[in-house]
């Protein structure tokens, strides 16, 4: 299984919800995050973007905590990221480990908006 991640501005946000529910989707309720990302290279959007790797730790409205790395498949050009994640229960412990193999963090992302993953697409 493939995950497909879109991004939106949406309008009129309740009208595009009730179409996808009245399409047969089905959508959890909304999920907060707030994400800390770590990466060897810092600065400007264009320096950032050539890190190989993106690391982040990833606090969740349920109260736990996901290690992510992300890296790019076959080149930047296709945009293809492979991800890796696990769970982890000591994030201050994860954060002191990257901080010493020389990863810093670059920033927090207080992520304000709404996500909402379908649970089910189309009656299916």
């Amino acid at each position: 299984m493939k995950e497909i991640e879109i991004k939106s501005y949406l309008r009129d946000k309740n009208k595009v919800i009730s179409n996808l529910e009245n399409l047969g989707c089905v959508l959890s309720e909304p999920i907060k995050q707030i994400d800390t990302v770590y990466a060897r290279i810092i600065g400007k959007v264009e320096e950032y973007l050539s890190n190989d790797h993106f690391v982040r730790i990833r606090e969740k409205s349920d109260g736990k905590f996901i290690f992510t790395v992300k890296g790019f498949v076959g080149g930047r050009k296709d945009l293809v990221k492979t991800e890796h994640e696990t769970e982890i229960l000591k994030p201050k412990e994860m954060e002191s480990a990257l901080l010493s193999l020389g990863v810093p963090d670059t920033d927090s992302i207080n992520k304000g908006y709404d996500i909402m993953m379908v649970e089910k697409m189309f009656g299916k």
